[in-house]
């Protein structure tokens, strides 16, 4: 078999403050089992081979689409390829991704495609309904998955048996109600992560990700991403992790971590790491084991949880220790301030106890950032003014940064689950093209009653809030963060935000004033 991997062309809005394009490590790990099992493999990284690109994509309000074009990425499938895999890891990205597999299907029309990710895994029954181009939807993990839906098809097996596999029914088509769709059998979490594969990065154009500084924490010389666990043991309800991941946390040998850390210095010559993990920081011996290891390799380097993590493993001397072993920033996420609305969503953190971890974490050193979720559906104005407390006391204690996010009904999440069963969340184009948007430009407000211009205001004066403390307890980081956007450099969250927003909307300009600008 020649399995084709298709990373599809980022999409966000002009004013994202967020870095969109960061290389794929989920896809390289699906390439790297792949290849262990034997198989053929090509590799179509769309955004790596086109970084700068950025065309308007008209279906969605004021976004782009970055990477090669839809005819580029099909011109460099193989013409023998036997199986297509695209990623459509979020729920936004799906109307340019399910354009691009049309695409792919017309040019290959006896070729099955595979579609995996988050969104393939939450929203399987509406793909296989309404995307005839779409022929199996890899659901949670891929690699083995894959692996074996290759096999399956090799040897002409029935691919529903495959478990992790959606399919259709023997001459199923489009339309067919989802309580008619095949129910895929369940597949088991991976125990033992340490087995699996290293991503294949030789596949994808890593360089360029590394040399034009896209990744997804702040910009400490040559970063790379890397993963120390799979999945969280909480079930929060705003979150899609649980259906995707299930609620297993399984964590690697800090040994085996270390090792894989060193072989990327040595064949990518990188400086610095970035985790990608859900919840990396759960057992406090694991992590002590880890900076312990790094301590004694003295690989001179820097890392950094530019994801929302727990806390309850940092204390003081733990901070100390991360610190020592290269550790600059972390992400809190404790999504809300109010004690009643963590209940709400079981989002099980101890404020207090977070609070603290924040204080001995910036006076070790580390740059502290806090993500925020406002606008949950029944949030009251009380809840909204205990997390404007919160913000404050985390100013105080030192945090360098806070994103305050619009709340978001997405798929695979037990909200979002509950709202489309009353009605309220329509699974249609405008509702996923609705999703482009995590900033505050467009803002959808859920719940009986609740004004979108409202949420905004709300959002804005949280981070205003914040910023605001922040001046006054700690002037010197202001004056930091206010150096860097004039400088143009990205040493701390707030310009690594704000500068891929500058370009990209520099980059819109210019195309809104050609005549025949390209379009997606």
């Amino acid at each position: 078999m020649h399995v084709v991997l298709v990373h599809p062309p980022t999409i966000a809005s002009v004013t994202t403050l967020s870095q969109e394009a960061v290389p794929p490590l989920g896809l390289a790990y699906v390439a790297g089992a792949l290849r262990a099992d034997g198989q053929r493999v090509t590799v179509v990284d769309a955004v790596g081979e086109a970084l700068d690109r950025l065309a308007i994509y008209p279906r969605a309000r004021a976004s782009m689409l970055r990477g090669l074009s839809f005819d580029e990425i099909v011109a460099r499938i193989p013409a023998d390829a036997t199986l297509i895999g695209v990623s459509c890891m979020f729920s936004n990205a799906w109307c340019p991704t399910r354009d691009l597999v049309e695409r792919i299907h017309e040019a290959f029309p006896g070729v099955p495609i595979a579609l995996g990710g988050e969104h393939a895994t939450a929203c399987w029954e509406l793909v296989l309904r309404t995307c005839e181009a779409v022929t199996f939807c890899v659901l949670g993990e891929g690699e083995r998955t894959l692996c074996e839906l290759s096999r399956c098809l090799d040897e002409g097996s029935d691919p529903r048996l495959v478990p992790g596999v959606a399919a259709r029914a023997p001459g199923g088509a489009p339309g067919l109600a989802p309580p008619d769709a095949p129910i895929p059998l369940k597949r088991a979490r991976i125990r033992d992560i340490d087995a699996i594969a290293e991503p294949y990065w030789e596949a994808f154009p890593l360089e360029k990700y590394i040399d034009g500084h896209y990744n997804h924490g702040v910009v400490r010389g040559r970063s790379m991403p890397i993963l120390a666990s799979r999945g969280c043991p909480y079930r929060c309800t705003f979150c899609s992790s649980p259906r995707m991941w299930t609620t297993k946390w399984v964590v690697r040998s800090p040994r085996e971590l270390v090792a894989e850390m060193k072989r990327c210095i040595e064949r990518y010559r990188v400086n610095d790491f970035a985790f990608y993990d859900l919840t990396a920081i759960i057992r406090r011996d694991w992590l002590v084991e880890f900076c312990t290891l790094l301590l004694d390799e003295k690989l001179d380097i820097t890392w950094q949880l530019p994801s929302g993590t727990r806390s309850e493993a940092i204390d003081g001397e733990v901070a100390t220790l991360l610190f020592a072993s290269g550790c600059k920033n972390i992400n809190y996420a404790p999504e809300s301030g109010s004690p009643r609305e963590l209940e709400r969503i079981q989002k099980r953190v101890n404020l207090g106890r977070m609070l603290r971890s924040m204080r001995d974490a910036a006076r070790a050193g580390i740059d502290v950032k806090v993500n925020i979720i406002l606008g949950f559906p029944d949030e009251t104005l009380s809840d909204v003014l205990r997390t404007y407390a919160f913000l404050a006391r985390c100013a105080i204690a030192g945090a360098e940064a806070v994103s305050i996010f619009p709340f978001c009904a997405y798929p695979g999440s037990e909200m979002h689950d509950e709202m489309v069963a009353k009605g309220s969340v329509r699974m249609d184009d405008d509702y996923f093209l609705g999703l482009v948007f995590t900033d505050y430009t467009h803002v959808t407000a859920y719940g009986a009653g609740r004004s979108a211009a409202l949420l905004r205001a709300a959002v804005l004066l949280g981070i205003v809030w914040f910023h605001a403390v922040q001046t006054v307890a700690h002037p010197s980081r202001t004056l930091d963060i206010v150096r860097q956007l004039t400088r143009r450099t990205q040493n701390s969250k707030v310009a690594n935000a704000i500068e891929p927003m500058r370009r990209r909307r520099a980059a819109y300009r210019k195309l809104r004033a050609e005549p025949t600008g390209p379009r997606g």
